[in-house]
């Protein structure tokens, strides 16, 4: 599984541009230059354009890593939040969550991603809705789940989005 720092960066590319940030991993044991694994690619003049990155969970098999994209940071989203999956063995990096179309409030619940399925991830769980609050939303809360293999369409696991506060607190 090996002893990784999983971090997220991003540059200064001149004449007051930034990149997107990227997801990278250094390995503590043996040194060396951390490894880019995401390549997002845009750039922007202030953190309001830029991709963010935030909330990133690692799969307890250490294979899998799972976190949220937004442009913008909470205090200057410009769009909506969601959730995104790399595989460390494919080196693939997909949207696993459904851009809602209840408007640019959608933010991902703080603390929520989490992998199904213990030391044999088979899925990514978290928690969505919109309202004022971009760290933990009241509106149109609804908890998400996809398997990692098979349907691209994240599959419901609570009723409908509603007013309330949902949190997933724990996987097995």
């Amino acid at each position: 599984m090996g002893n990784f720092a999983y971090f997220t960066a991003r540059k200064e590319i001149g004449g007051g541009l930034f990149e997107d940030a990227n997801v990278f991993r250094f390995d503590l044991e043996n040194g060396g230059t951390a490894t880019q694994l995401t390549s997002f690619a845009g750039s922007g003049a202030t953190a309001g354009t830029v991709k963010n990155i935030e909330s990133l969970v690692i799969s307890d098999d250490g294979n899998q890593l799972a976190f949220s994209v937004r442009t913008g940071t909470a205090s200057t989203a410009t769009a909506p939040e969601d959730v995104w999956h790399h595989d460390l063995v494919s080196g693939i990096t997909r949207q696993v969550s459904v851009t809602s179309t209840l408007g640019l409030g959608q933010t991902i619940t703080d603390g929520s991603i989490a992998f199904t399925g213990g030391s044999t991830p088979n899925g990514i769980v978290w928690s969505k809705g919109t309202g004022t609050a971009t760290t933990v939303p009241t509106a149109n809360v609804e908890v998400e789940w996809l398997p990692l293999t098979g349907t691209s369409t994240p599959i419901r696991l609570s009723s409908p989005p509603a007013s309330r506060i949902l949190q997933v607190i724990g996987t097995n």
